[in-house]
């Protein structure tokens, strides 16, 4: 990857949470946030020169609410493909419920007050495309692929471009410290987290873009977390 940041990134906030928005050829939409989003999100494709019928796929990085609750509106709108990565599939459906694990005292506490329970009224999504791998942006424009990050959900995905940004969804977040990453609040496979945090670091990466703070640099994520550093 390269040393350089690029301008085919555009953050989309959306108060706790944010989306992307990736430029190229065939423009890329990452999550969806939560219901009733779908708005906002149109506004800022809109504010970037992106028209309901331009955007041509939707990836999400994993199937919790915050991330996929507006996916269905969107796809309807839009017509664009729904990517999520397989182990999520039936998360997006909302035919299964996250298996939500405490991996930090605030995870813990939120799930022993039982506040992680799914919210009423959460609208499903059908997939087009369930990934079991990575697969390449160059169709749509973009140099960059998505690769399975799994450990915070099983279908956990991230988006790496070569210009060495990463798109990282809840793989490290920060709720105050926003650029200080943090370890996920929820961790439904620590172990699988952990190599997935050292095969985003190995590839060297310049910024990382995450659904809840940041942006991070990668030598402030080292810090946090130096077992994470790539072996030479």
């Amino acid at each position: 990857m390269s040393n350089t940041r690029s301008d085919q990134i555009v953050p989309v906030n959306l108060g706790m949470v944010r989306a992307y928005l990736l430029r190229g050829e065939r423009p890329i939409l990452v999550d969806a946030g939560n219901a009733g989003d779908e708005d906002k999100i149109l506004d800022a494709l809109a504010q970037n020169g992106v028209e309901p019928a331009d955007l041509a796929l939707i990836i999400l990085t994993h199937g919790h609410l915050d991330h996929h609750g507006s996916a269905a509106a969107l796809q309807q709108t839009t017509g664009a493909t729904l990517a999520v990565g397989e182990g999520d599939c039936a998360l997006v459906r909302i035919t299964a419920q996250p298996h939500y694990r405490g991996a930090t005292l605030l995870g813990r506490l939120l799930v022993a007050l039982g506040m992680t329970r799914a919210v009423d009224g959460g609208t499903p999504a059908d997939p087009d495309w369930c990934i079991g791998g990575e697969f390449s942006l160059q169709p749509y424009g973009i140099a960059g692929r998505v690769i399975p990050t799994p450990g915070h959900t099983a279908g956990s995905l991230s988006v790496a471009l070569d210009s060495g940004e990463v798109i990282i969804g809840d793989m490290l977040m920060s709720f105050v410290r926003r650029r200080h990453p943090g370890k996920p609040i929820f961790l439904e496979d620590a172990d699988a987290w952990r190599e997935s945090l050292r095969r985003v670091m190995a590839l060297e990466p310049n910024v990382l873009y995450a659904g809840h703070g940041g942006p991070f640099e990668p030598q402030d994520v080292l810090t946090t977390f130096p077992w994470a550093a790539p072996v030479t």
